[in-house]
This record gives C-alpha cells, structure tokens and sequence, in this order.
C-alpha cells in the first residue's frame, strides 16, 4: 500500500520528474470554492461571536440579528454534508451517516427559519412547530453517529462497551438531573410545554449515546478527516443546551447572548467535518494505512465513574435535606455501581476464558516440544548412525580386504611370512580402531557419573600431563601457570583429567613443532574455577569452530581420531555444571576455556553427555 499523504498538506508531483514539492500553504478542504465559502464562514462566526459580547439589552434589533444569524451558517452545514452523502469514492456506510447529517441540518435551517418567523409576527410562543423541528434534528444526528463506519469489535468486548456506554450515559443523567430536571420537580405539570422541556436533555442523552457508541467502538480509519470537528461538534452542542437548561430554569436566557455563539460554532464545526472527509475521500478514497488510535479513551468511563462520585459527594456535603436533586443522584451512584459490579464480573469471566485458552495453548506447546524432543532425538540417532557407519566402514575395508588377500594366498599355496604378517597387523590396528569407536560411542551414550572430590588444580594438571605422551625432543613446550588464589573445587578429579589429556592431545596434534602448549588456572567471579589449555598451532577457522562439538566431527585423517572426544569433553563439564568454549584464531592458535562452579548442583547422578 502506498504512503499516505497528510489531508491538511498534500503534496503536489511534477508529472515529468515525479519529485515531490514543497506542501500546499492551504490544506485541500480549504482550497478552491468551497474553502473560500469556508473560510467566509469562519469569518462570519468569528464576528457574530464577537456581537453577543459588545451589543448591549434585548432589543428587537438584537433578537432578529439573533435568529438571522443561524440561517447561513446552518444552510452551508447542510449542504457540505450533502456534499459528501454525493460522493462517489465515501463507501455506503459514510454516504448514509452523511446523508442523516445532511437531514438534520436542513431540519434546523427550517426549526430556525419558522423561529424566525414568530419572533417577528407571533412572539416566539412556547411550544410551537419550531420545537418540533428542533426535536427532530436530535434523533437524525444520532442516527447520523450510529450509521458511520467504526473499527469491529470482538464478542468479548460487546458486554463492557455497553456497561462503559451505561456508565457515561448515566452520569450524565445525574448531570442533567441535579442542574436542570431536579429544580422544575416541584413545579412540574403534566403537559406539552412539560414534555418538551424534558425532552430536550433526553434528546442530548440519546446524542451522547451516539458519540459514546461511536468512541468506543474506534472510529475507522476513514473518519479521520473530519473526526475531531465533528466530535468537537457534538460537544458544544450538548454544552449549549445543558446551560441553556440551567439559564432557561433562573428566566436569564436572553437572545443574541454568547450562549447563542455555542450552537452557531456547533453548526461551523459540522460544515468544516464535512469539507475535510470529502478532501480526503477525494485524497485515498477509503484505502488508508492505519485507523485513528483511541485506545487512551479507555479510561474515559472511569473518569466519568469517579465525576458521578464527586459530584455525588458535593451534593450531600452541601445540601441541607435529601431532597429530590439528591436522591436522584443517589439513584444514579446506585446503577452505576451495579454497572461497576457487572464490568468487574465480565473481566472475571473473561479472564478464566484466556486462563483456560492459556492453558490449552501451554498443553499443546507442551506437546508439540515433546514431538520436538522426539524428532531432535531420532536425528541425533540417526547422526550418530550415520557417524559410525563412516568411521567403521574404513577399518572394515581394510580388514575385509587383508583377510581376503590371506585367503587367496593360502588357497594358492604361495603363503609370504612377512606379507601375512603384515595383513594380520592392517586386520588387528582396523579392529583395535573398530573397538575403540564402539568405546567412546558406549561413553556418549551412556552418560556420566560423578565420583566427587575436592582436588587441588596442581594435581589435576600433573595427572593429566602424566598421561600424555610428549618426547623431549618433539619440540613442544608445556608450560603451566597457576594463579594463586586458584580455588579447589568439587569434582571428579578423573573425568576432569580426561577432559585435560583430550584437550592437550588435540593441542599437540594441532602444533607444528615448535609450539608451546600453555595450561592457566585461576579463580572466576563466582568463586569457581577457570581453566584454559592453549596452543600455538593452526586454529581453527570459525565454521569449524562452530562444528567441533558435534559428534563425530573431525578434521584429522582416517586413523587419527573418532570425533567424540569433545563431545563427551563437553558433557563431563555439563555434568559439572561447567562451561567449555572455543576462542580460535587461524594462524595464531586454539584456546579452551573450562569453567567449573564451586560445586556441581547435580551430586553424583548421572548425567547425558
């Protein structure tokens, strides 16, 4: 998917040289007709904002100023958001949520037209048609907010947006109910004019709902145009009938008051929400990269949650009596907590679900590491298998091939002593080499025991080179450094020597005399013991480094080595609960650091090589 370019500053491409150029000075909404038409609008709310502070008293001037002043700004609302119900890249979803915005603002033109009408012939009365209109803006809008596309949401999480929408809608009510409805209680007749006075904050409720829904539910990724001025939007026209309300209930509305510049800018925000989703449909159409990120608006339920409680709380701090404003709010803390209750039960049960789907999830990862284990163990069989066939078949050739020269001869009469004595010697190194194959192949496999004790380093080095054969005049100098503060630590001192002889072997074997082999002993951080045997031989370049504990890996010649011998080196270390690493450099030599804890935590059982 290609990257998407910023609605507020899109970049314009030379066909030619397809180089980008410097971002637009306007952003595309506000460009061309219809920006200029915006721009006049902003402009007309920005000094109709300004006429509700400066002008002084209610005069009839005043008050058809007032009503006028709504018809424009109104009417270009409404026919942005028909703009963008007509066009032909927004997808169904957003035609139709555009298409009930469109309704409810060609609802108010007319509302605010006939208001009009009887401010200047009948003297506004109360109710009228215009109520009516008025009324019939509130169910479109949220119609309007319900139809636009948003984000899926998972059948786990239905039950807590719906409790989290409960929660907000009802400490809204307790809002509405301890400023607006409470105080008129006492004085409530059942009637028209009654109704309608209720119905306007219910009529807010339901267009909370829709914003509420719509936030929760996360706005799709083609809402991210217009999202913020329509949400801004819905706000202040919430804002401005709830004080209007309160203004309404004391007799102090008076027309062409800055309460008035709320709805009017309410209006502005929907044209402007208009004119930037219909920039961006024509920008991407409904193909965008990502969706608008909401996830911070989690805690927006436990804000209002903690509001209800507050203002609760204020209530019965300053209130003398409980009278009907607040028992209404008790009401209201009531079902909230019970909402509060039912969340908390459905994280629970939600919950044991993922616990119970964890565990599935760990018994088949269980499963599927003992199918690993198996197969990790039929190949290493099958490496094994492979490794002594190898190394057996040579040997074998060679005995088969001198015991079949001594059948010739023998049948031919034409026996040699020296010739049979020297096929009986190929045939008895083969077998001695067969067997000791199947020896060190019986050691891999069978493990390792400990006999533990606690040697001194110097005995171990001293066994250790007391097994190896070096001439004096090889060529090759062992030189032994111990530092003094080298700790005895518990092992087995005869498998540990083993590990030493192999090591030093493959030291000398790898040594072109002259060379020095080099044995170092010292204390390492945790109180254990490191020991390093290093030559000064080839090295070993760092793909054959990376094989040299695999079993049957060598480098030397047919004859000269199994390749086991740091197998199981490795695996009496592992034993020990010890370390064994390579550090190799071609032409400069081979070092092998071994590195033995204070005591193994395995005492004496056997282990796997």
């Amino acid at each position: 998917m290609a990257p998407m370019t910023s609605p507020s500053a899109p970049f314009q491409t030379d066909d030619q040289s397809h180089q980008p150029k410097r971002p637009a000075a306007w952003p595309l909404w506000l460009r061309g007709l219809w920006g200029l038409a915006a721009l006049l609008a902003i402009g007309y709310v920005a000094a109709y904002a300004v006429w509700t502070f400066v002008h002084v008293g209610q005069s009839e001037a005043a008050i058809v100023i007032s009503d006028v002043g709504y018809l424009p700004v109104v009417l270009f609302a409404a026919l942005a958001c028909l703009r963008v119900w007509r066009a032909s890249a927004a997808d169904s979803l957003t035609r139709r949520a555009w298409g009930f915005f469109s309704l409810a603002m060609a609802v108010s033109f007319v509302a605010e037209s006939l208001w009009l009408y009887y401010d200047l012939v009948h003297g506004a009365p109360f109710p009228s048609w215009a109520d009516v209109f008025y009324l019939g803006f509130y169910p479109l809008v949220v119609l309007g907010l319900l139809s636009l596309p948003y984000s899926p949401v998972a059948r786990a999480e239905r039950g807590r947006l719906y409790i989290d929408t409960g929660i907000t809608l009802i400490v809204s009510w307790m809002f509405v109910w301890f400023f607006v409805l409470a105080p008129s209680v006492a004085d409530f007749k059942f009637g028209v004019e009654s109704l309608l006075a209720a119905a306007y904050p219910v009529a807010d409720m339901a267009i909370l709902y829709g914003l509420v829904m719509l936030v929760l539910h996360q706005p799709h990724a083609s809402l991210r145009g217009g999202f913020a001025f329509l949400l801004s939007a819905m706000i202040l026209f919430i804002i401005a009938d709830v004080a209007f309300g309160i203004q309404g209930l004391s007799d102090s509305y008076v027309s062409g008051s800055p309460l008035d510049g709320f709805w009017l800018i309410s209006y502005l925000l929907f044209a402007l929400a208009a004119l930037q989703q219909h920039a961006n449909l024509v920008l991407h159409g409904n193909r965008f990269a990502m969706g608008r990120d909401v996830r911070p608006l989690w805690l927006f339920p436990y804000a209002m949650l903690a509001f209800g409680y507050a203002l609760t709380v204020w209530a019965f701090a300053t209130s003398q009596t409980l009278d009907a404003a607040s028992r209404g709010l008790f009401a209201g803390v009531a079902l909230v907590t019970a909402l509060v209750v039912a969340r908390h039960w459905l994280d629970l049960q939600e919950n044991r679900r993922l616990n119970a789907e964890l565990l599935v999830r760990l018994k088949e990862l269980e499963e599927a590491g003992s199918a690993l284990t198996r197969a990790e163990h039929l190949a290493g069989i099958g490496t094994l298998a492979a490794g002594v066939a190898h190394e057996i078949n040579n040997p074998l050739s060679t005995i088969i091939a001198s015991a079949d020269m001594l059948k010739r001869r023998l049948s031919l009469g034409r026996l040699d002593a020296q010739a049979s004595l020297n096929s009986l010697i190929r045939i008895e190194r083969s077998a001695w080499y067969c067997a000791r194959i199947a020896k060190s192949l019986l050691a891999y496999a069978r493990g390792v025991e400990l006999s533990l004790t606690r040697p001194d380093v110097k005995d171990l080095f001293d066994d250790a080179l007391a097994l190896v054969l070096l001439s004096p005049g090889s060529g090759i100098e062992v030189r032994t450094v111990i530092v003094p503060d080298a700790p005895a630590v518990i092992c087995d001192r005869d498998q540990i020597v083993q590990v030493l002889v192999n090591l030093i072997d493959n030291a000398r074997d790898a040594i072109t005399p002259p060379g020095t082999i080099t044995l170092w002993a010292g204390r390492s951080h945790d109180g254990g013991l490191i020991m390093k045997v290093g030559d000064t031989g080839t090295g070993m370049p760092p793909e054959v480094a990376a094989q040299a504990f695999d079993p049957f890996y060598t480098t030397k010649p047919v004859g000269k080595g199994t390749g086991l011998g740091l197998s199981l080196c490795r695996g009496i270390m592992r034993a020990h609960d010890g370390q064994m690493e390579i550090d190799s450099t071609v032409g400069r030599g081979t070092q092998i650091i071994l590195t033995l804890p204070p005591e193994p935590r395995r005492r004496a059982a056997p282990v796997s090589a």
